[in-house]
Parts: C-alpha cells; sequence; structure tokens
C-alpha cells in the first residue's frame, strides 16, 4: 500500500511539474486551516480540535479534465488520549462545460488513516 501512494504521489509531482512550462495550463494551489468540532459520541469523548488541508492541482487548457492531489491533518484533544485523522488523495477531475458556473465531477483513490 506505502508503493502505491508513493507512485501516486510522484505521478502528481511529475504532472505539475512538467505541466508547469506550458503557460496555457492551469496550476493551482489551495491551502486551508480551522477549527474541528466533534460532534455526536465523538463530541462526548474529545474536544474541540484542528484541521489543515493542501491542494495541488493541474490542469492542461486544451482539455476538459486534470489532476488534483489532497492532503490534510485533523487533530482532536481528550482527557486522556488525542484522536488525530491524516488522509491524501490522488484524484482525477472532469470539468462541465458550463457558461456562468464551473461544475465538475471527481473520483479518484485515497488513503486516510
Amino acid at each position: 500500500m506505502r508503493k502505491l501512494w508513493k507512485s501516486a504521489v510522484a505521478v502528481a509531482a511529475f504532472a505539475l511539474v512538467a505541466g508547469a512550462s506550458d503557460a496555457s495550463a492551469q496550476v493551482g494551489i489551495s491551502l486551508g486551516g480551522g477549527p474541528s468540532i466533534p460532534i455526536g459520541t465523538f463530541g462526548d469523548v474529545f474536544d474541540m480540535g484542528f484541521n489543515i488541508q493542501a491542494s495541488a492541482a493541474f490542469a492542461p487548457a486544451a482539455l476538459p479534465f486534470g489532476l488534483r492531489v489532497d492532503g490534510a491533518f485533523n487533530r482532536f484533544g481528550g482527557d486522556e488520549d488525542n484522536f488525530r485523522i491524516v488522509s491524501g488523495s490522488l484524484n482525477g477531475v472532469f470539468n462541465l462545460p458550463m457558461q456562468g458556473i464551473s461544475p465538475y465531477i471527481i473520483g479518484g483513490i485515497g488513503v486516510y488513516n
């Protein structure tokens, strides 16, 4: 499983670097973060925590599809233990051609721990 994950990251990195030289290609990077608020039974055990997220996307201008790599880290505090969720995914993104809005279909593989 670890070998598959490393291969997926290598393919995504290559796609981003290879496409960076094409001036008409779209490359995007996003970062995010904020509070993670546990609810339900989970909220009875753990305190509020935090999350951080990063994404990188590459889309050739001449094609309606591209690649996106996402990673996230969530952490919750508790009286005795801490709880964390680490995730990463490699996705194909298909942009639907519509005027005024930008809908898309996304699907891929992910690892969650």
